[in-house]
């Protein structure tokens, strides 16, 4: 313990040293760690020194585990007020130096589709210019946003804006989002966090990646550009077809129109003919449709009718996939191989239009079964897979689609038992998602028809048929009937896993049988520590295990289980923004509330709350019962003269909790709120 505290210390003491200038608020930061020492200290003499603790080496434990988190929390706030000071000299040194030089980067992310055919739109150009004032010195954000109708060219004279002003260095970074979708909008962010290789990006965050970067963004000395594509909901271009809504996101609004044909057509090529222009006229200048006549002509030069069946097929499968996750390679000659059959030449044009000319070229029948092939190609399997990661990441809207997607899919297989196998899956992942979001009843309705597939299987698959009795009895957790759940929790069997004997301690809990609860949690854990590797179930059994401690008015004991509940989590790689995490950081500041610490107590919720607000909309409650304690801790002592955020606070909470369950009468109480959340966090 010595030796740990003695290097957070020793990190402590680093960054102060490192510090020039000692602000208030550093000094406020090393007072508060002199007093934690102290304290820490104190009462490690006095658990030692005294018999009255049943267990003091367990006591002990706890209030290191307590000094270990405050310590890190404050070891991060020093070193967040070491780089704020480093970036504050540094612009102070370059300002009194003069220096202009720019900043040692270089990240350049355009749209992954190449745009061929591109005429120069100079005017378009100088427009941009007129707002986004690249050459300015000015470093307030400006934005704004290109519309007009589909295929105009939107999307093509975004990135050719940004190539001609890297010629001239007018940016140090240009990042291309896909905007279209909420799930491709958050991977073009965890892609710009991982290219910038930002502190704490990981692949699978897409929240927290969306967090880093736009703090990069306010924080960075660099010259940066965001084009925002097909948005229909530093600076940024945004595309969008919506004229509507072109002046909401963005200061300033550009609409694109179709060509002049006098004034651009045959202005930049000398050797377009008479037949080009005309066509120019007879389009009105349209650019997507004059591509799509040019390229007319060469499809109609290929025989689709030569096609062998294999190159049928393969066109047919890829003409209903997405166009831009189709890796290019895949038209591409290897380094020494020969030209591509003849019958597949025309896959080194546009594929998109390749797309789009071989379903009309396809007879409906043949359509159709394209589709299907396409559909059932793995397609079920992935998205099934997609459901389970998007479940555990909380992602609770994209759940919800994909499953909905999945099984209109899945009615296509052909295969009777990979059809039952998926579809009890689908059911499966719509029950978690709707207990999550407090339609308990709905989810108990999902996993009973999942269940009876299961049991139709041949042979039985007892693995899964286990998962389903453990789901019920989180659902009747969850829905207040602790008895069903025990009934569930206990099965048939005597000799329980270490999971059951934890899910069993919390329905006892509910039950209030907390002797035989606590039996329960101790050997669970125990067998949980001795796991190898590491069972994260165990992270949910000090939640219980301090909800039981706090019941029996050990608060002290209950802030040191969800503290280390938490701890945990964190250890476990898992995403900050989700409601366990929440949960955790929620219960230690109502353990600390309980024993008075009003300072701590609402530090914690207020931090549980950053987490809860992002999750309101389909986690009201949640957020509403953090409001609530919120404005408890407030109301304490007159907590800093709060009581008019304390009032709105309250009323708040309320609101949500009345928009859970209208005829709600009692609002005063934790257990009004606690009824109603999921019991994985409750």
């Amino acid at each position: 313990m010595l030796k740990n505290i003695g290097h957070q210390i020793e990190a402590f003491n680093g960054y102060r040293d490192a510090t020039e200038e000692v602000g208030d608020q550093m000094r406020e930061v090393c007072f508060d760690k002199q007093n934690l020492l102290i304290e820490f200290f104190t009462n490690a003499v006095q658990i030692s020194g005294k018999k009255k603790y049943d267990d003091p080496w367990q006591l002990l434990d706890y209030k290191y585990a307590t000094s270990q988190t405050e310590l890190r929390d404050m070891l991060a706030q020093v070193e967040k007020l070491d780089k704020i000071n480093a970036s504050t000299k540094h612009r102070e040194h370059r300002n009194s130096t003069g220096s202009s030089g720019k900043p040692q980067i270089r990240c350049w992310m355009l749209s992954p589709t190449k745009i061929s055919g591109f005429f120069d739109r100079i005017d378009v150009f100088d427009k941009i210019d007129q707002v986004l004032e690249p050459g300015s010195s000015n470093t307030s954000f400006r934005s704004m946003a290109l519309f007009g109708l589909q295929g105009i060219g939107k999307s093509a004279i975004a990135p050719r804006y940004a190539e001609a002003r890297d010629e001239e260095h007018a940016y140090n970074a240009v990042f291309w989002v896909c905007a279209e979708k909420m799930a491709s909008l958050k991977q073009s962010f965890t892609d710009i966090a991982l290219r910038l290789k930002l502190p704490g990006a990981q692949q699978h965050n897409h929240d927290e990646n969306l967090i880093a970067v736009q703090d990069w963004f306010q924080s960075t000395d660099c010259k940066w550009l965001v084009i925002y594509d097909n948005v229909d909901r530093g600076r940024a271009i945004i595309t969008m077809r919506n004229h509507s809504l072109a002046l909401r996101p963005t200061a300033s609004g550009l609409e694109i129109f179709s060509w002049d044909a006098q004034a651009n057509i045959g202005a930049d090529i000398e050797s377009e003919t008479n037949l080009a222009y005309d066509l120019s006229k007879r389009l009105s200048g349209h650019a997507l449709a004059i591509e799509h006549m040019a390229e007319l002509q060469v499809l109609w030069n290929i025989s689709f009718q030569q096609l062998t069946a294999d190159s049928l097929t393969f066109l047919g499968i890829i003409s209903f996939l997405m166009p831009d996750v189709i890796p290019q390679s895949l038209f591409e000659l290897e380094a020494h191989g020969d030209d591509l059959p003849e019958e597949l030449a025309f896959c080194s044009d546009d594929f998109v239009m390749v797309q789009t000319q071989f379903k009309f070229f396809l007879t409906p029948t043949e359509r159709q079964t394209a589709f299907d092939t396409a559909a059932s190609w793995k397609f079920c399997e992935l998205l099934n897979e997609c459901q389970r990661y998007l479940y555990r990441s909380n992602s609770l809207e994209e759940l919800e689609d994909v499953c909905e997607v999945n099984l209109i899919a899945v009615k296509t297989l052909e295969d009777k038992s990979d059809n039952i196998n998926l579809s009890a899956s689908i059911l499966f992942h719509q029950a978690n998602l709707y207990e999550s979001i407090g339609k308990v009843h709905r989810a108990i309705e999902l996993n009973k028809q999942a269940y009876e597939m299961r049991l139709h299987e041949e042979p039985l698959r007892q693995g899964l048929l286990a998962g389903f009795e453990s789901n019920f009895g989180y659902n009747y957790n969850t829905a207040n009937d602790h008895e069903s759940s025990l009934i569930k929790a206990q099965g048939k069997k005597s000799d329980w896993p270490s999971h059951m004997k934890k899910n069993m301690a919390r329905c006892l809990v509910y039950l209030n049988d907390l002797v035989r609860a606590r039996e329960l949690l101790n050997t669970s854990i125990a067998e949980f520590k001795s796991a190898k590797p590491l069972n994260w179930a165990m992270i949910a059994a000090y939640q219980v295990l301090g909800t039981i401690e706090r019941r029996e008015g050990n608060s002290e004991f209950a802030e040191a289980s969800f503290i280390e509940a938490h701890n945990l989590w964190l250890k476990s790689d898992q995403t900050r923004l989700h409601p366990f995490n929440a949960s955790c950081i929620y219960k230690t500041g109502v353990a600390c509330l309980d024993q008075g610490k009003v300072e701590a107590a609402v530090k914690h919720i207020r931090d549980s709350i950053e987490v809860t607000n992002v999750h309101k909309k389909s986690m009201p409650i949640e957020h509403a019962r953090a409001l609530f304690k919120l404005s408890e801790a407030l109301i304490q002592e007159n907590y800093n003269g709060s009581e008019e955020e304390a009032r709105r606070l309250r009323e708040e909470a309320e609101s949500y909790l009345r928009e859970r369950e209208p005829n709600a009468s009692d609002s005063g109480t934790e257990d009004a709120y606690d009824r109603f959340v999921p019991i994985f966090w409750r």
